[in-house]
């Protein structure tokens, strides 16, 4: 189920049929805040890399599970590819407007 919170509706009403698209800001500043959460850091930005952090294999499948559960969307290989959380951010915000 897709988090409210990330969802902008056109003057405040969803079309029948049409899911609100999600904003830009909204996704990075999650991303951002469940990044620093999981890797115990306030020092995060979208020009850095996940592993470059201090990430691994087990702290991605972590960002990847709450971030779906928030109703944010890409696959554990864009994070683990990504060259820095800007990419994975495009990648979500691709993937959430229809």
């Amino acid at each position: 189920m897709r988090s409210e919170r990330f969802l902008e509706t056109n003057a405040g009403r969803e079309r029948k049929g049409v899911p609100a698209v999600p904003r830009r800001q909204e996704i990075e500043s999650e991303i951002i805040r469940i990044v620093s959460s999981v890797l115990k850091t306030d020092r995060v930005s979208v020009a850095d890399n996940f592993f470059e952090l201090g990430g691994d294999s087990q702290l991605a499948l972590r960002v990847w599970a709450i971030a779906g559960a928030s109703g944010i969307g890409f696959d554990i290989a864009d994070l683990v590819e990504a060259e820095n959380l800007e990419a994975v951010i495009e990648i979500a915000l691709r993937r959430a407007v229809v």
